[in-house]
């Protein structure tokens, strides 16, 4: 299904880290923090 990706990021949010829920983002923070710290390293910062 990906035949072209040159990177692939999984994270699965967890109930224990009260980000579980899909529609409603329960830890806003965590996210957040998250796709900014991946945004950093795919820049190579």
């Amino acid at each position: 299904m990906l035949k072209n990706v040159r990177s692939l990021t999984f994270r699965l949010f967890t109930d224990k880290e009260d980000a579980q829920n899909h529609c409603n983002v329960g830890n806003g923070k965590l996210v957040l923090d998250f796709i900014c710290n991946w945004i950093s390293q795919v820049n190579g910062e």
